[in-house]
């Protein structure tokens, strides 16, 4: 498998291609566009159009981790995704997208209050993250979240539940940036061969 990465210099791009050798630039910017087999973009949402245009036209499925898109960048995505194979998850670490499958699961926790704590380093921009997003997205209902923007902290999460005499805490830390650059490359190899669609990381189980 060859990955076209879009974001290639990015923090991300760096760990993708540390992890996977077979990693080459992708920069519509620059008409940087060699072929390969399969997209993952760590970069700005901005640049989201381009990119479906250039994947629809190669026929390419594409991975997409970035955060940040506009109700009309997410409907670009969907219509795109009835051409190419699309896998869109603004978190592609395994431990958080298990804590998503489970949440997912247990509809009964939505008689629970329920807060999100979301913690990042101090550069990120967006507030509440897409795992925030996400998390809460899971969950089902409207709940607070609580974003902290500390250090050079690369990513925590804390989903508590309290009800009556009990209180549930389920909590996720980022130790390094390459556990999201494993989830992106099993994405990758899960949408080789895949029909048209758009999955999410709880597909590949």
């Amino acid at each position: 498998m060859k990955i076209l990465m879009n974001g290639y210099n990015g923090k991300m791009g760096k760990m993708i291609r540390k992890v996977y050798e077979n990693t080459v630039e992708l920069d519509l910017r620059k008409n940087i566009t060699p072929s390969g087999d399969v997209i993952i973009d760590f970069s700005n949402h901005k640049a989201i159009e381009k990119l479906l245009i250039f994947s629809t036209e190669k026929k390419l499925p594409i991975v997409l981790c970035t955060t940040g898109y506009t109700s009309e960048e997410l409907k670009m995505i969907e219509e795109a995704s009835k051409k190419i194979p699309i896998l869109c998850s603004y978190n592609t670490s395994l431990g958080i997208n298990l804590i998503v499958s489970m949440l997912e699961k247990m509809p009964m926790l939505k008689e629970f209050d329920c807060e999100i704590i979301d913690i990042h380093h101090n550069k990120k921009k967006d507030k509440p993250s897409g795992t925030g997003i996400l998390l809460k997205n899971a969950i089902g209902k409207e709940v607070p979240i609580h974003s902290l923007r500390l250090g050079n902290i690369v990513g925590e999460h804390k989903i508590i539940f309290s009800k009556d005499d009990e209180t549930i805490e389920l909590t996720h830390k980022a130790g390094s940036r390459k556990i999201f650059a494993n989830g992106a490359i099993a994405s990758a190899k899960f949408l080789l061969n895949k029909n048209t669609g758009l999955y999410k990381i709880t597909d590949l189980w």
